[in-house]
């Protein structure tokens, strides 16, 4: 079950970024400087399935299914779960959010259900992917076969963060 989580959670990056270009291409106006992938899988906009479930909802499942493997391969102690709890609640948002399209535009303006949730939803998720490598951090550094790898996370996600931050185009 391990190596199977850990191929997901590799595959799962590209998996999202294919949905991404496969869906951008169907789109000439969009930009990804200019929008959020959100516009990708609106509510009627072209392949907007293969964006919510070839992307949001299968990089949701198996970044879900890596936070297990990394709970269950990583050496447990007491409150090592919240790390992979916060992984698992990261990939569960990325899933509802395949159920939870925005409306065309995605302002987050509208009363629309759909719309209202994705845009919590994505909150959470923004939130989830800081603190979840953070917290994971304590973790991986308390294990000598993971010990590698935590500064490699706190890089990742510190520099996600800061990227987020920048008005980058």
């Amino acid at each position: 079950w391990r190596r199977v989580s850990a191929l997901g959670g590799m595959v799962a990056p590209f998996l999202l970024a294919g949905a991404v270009v496969v869906t951008a291409a169907a789109r000439p106006d969009y930009h990804h400087s200019d929008h959020m992938i959100s516009v990708l899988g609106e509510l009627g906009g072209p392949r907007a399935a293969v964006m919510n479930f070839g992307g949001f909802l299968l990089y949701g499942v198996l970044v879900f299914g890596l936070a297990i493997g990394l709970h269950s391969g990583i050496g447990n102690g007491p409150g090592e779960w919240l790390g992979p709890l916060l992984v698992a609640i990261y990939g569960l948002g990325y899933f509802a959010v395949a159920f939870a399209p925005c409306s065309p535009g995605c302002t987050g303006t509208t009363p629309i259900p759909s719309d209202q949730a994705h845009f919590l939803i994505s909150r959470v998720i923004f939130m989830m992917a800081i603190a979840g490598p953070l917290v994971l951090f304590a973790r991986l550094a308390r294990d000598p076969a993971w010990a590698g790898v935590r500064y490699l996370v706190l890089l990742l996600s510190v520099g996600g963060y800061l990227l987020f931050l920048l008005p980058i185009p």
